[in-house]
């Protein structure tokens, strides 16, 4: 399978590139030609956003995460060529990731998780039956709740704790350190709540895909009944059409001692 089709890939490629692009810009055109660390940063920014827009504009819509992207982009381009200050553009990619911890954490203890609407594509991939168990599992099944909201706090507060200590890296290393520095809480953050998450989510697809072959056992068990009537049916009729022309011969009408009408056709219908 190519990479390019790889859900998993697809779904990290743009964090990816989002990380990478100040970087990659940083050293080339600030080490390699000699710019302003403003003008390297800026670039790699820019490069980022170019992407967002584009993909907004190939796709003719721009929902609200891409449209808040760019409005944090463009307040921290202004913010540098007022302030002067590079660091803004290495700090600002800690927004998203506070801004998701914190709402993260809210969801926990009020309403519907966060996590539910991110994770659920991915564990269902568009079944309608695993869709149909997880809403099931999570509506009625009280330890799959609590386990769910366990996780969702987990993650809440590894994504904000990974945005302040990014903030508290890019202002107290060197700047050509920060630029690489700065992505290692990130990074280091999503592995570590993988590896933890791992074992945790466990019972929740133990749980899921208990429910789903329950539903499905259930359907099966349903159409077997279904089924199992038709032929019975059928065989009946097929029973009925035989005696029916056995009784159409024309050797029975020959005996004179067969009484006319419906006793003649009696004996031919079991059970009359």
């Amino acid at each position: 399978m190519s990479l390019v089709h790889n859900p998993r890939l697809r779904a990290t490629l743009p964090l990816l590139l989002d990380m990478a692009s100040p970087a990659v810009g940083f050293f080339l055109l600030h080490f390699l030609f000699g710019l302003s660390p403003v003008v390297a940063l800026t670039a790699g920014a820019v490069v980022a956003g170019a992407r967002t827009l584009y993909r907004s504009v190939r796709e003719r819509r721009l929902s609200a995460f891409p449209a808040m992207m760019l409005l944090i982009l463009a307040a921290t381009l202004l913010l540098v060529f007022v302030t002067g200050d590079p660091r803004l553009l290495l700090a600002k990619s800690a927004v998203i990731p506070a801004l998701g911890g914190a709402y993260g954490i809210l969801t926990t203890f009020f309403g519907r998780t966060v996590l539910n609407d991110v994770v659920t594509p991915f564990v269902t991939k568009g079944d309608e039956r695993l869709t149909a168990g997880w809403e099931d599992c999570w509506e009625n099944d009280a330890a799959f709740a609590r386990r769910l909201r366990l996780i969702n706090l987990l993650w809440g507060i590894g994504f904000l704790t990974s945005a302040v200590l990014r903030v508290v890296i890019v202002y107290n290393v060197p700047l050509a350190v920060a630029v690489v520095a700065g992505q290692v809480p990130t990074l280091g953050g999503l592995v570590i709540l993988i590896l933890v998450t791992r074992p945790l989510s466990a019972p929740l697809l133990t749980a899921l895909h208990t429910r789903a072959a329950a539903v499905q056992a259930a359907g099966a068990t349903v159409s077997g009944v279904a089924g199992d009537a038709v032929p019975a049916g059928s065989a009946g009729t097929a029973e009925r059409d035989t005696r029916e022309s056995q009784a159409a011969v024309p050797t029975v009408p020959t005996v004179s001692t067969v009484p006319a009408g419906p006793a003649a056709v009696a004996p031919a219908w079991p059970g009359a």
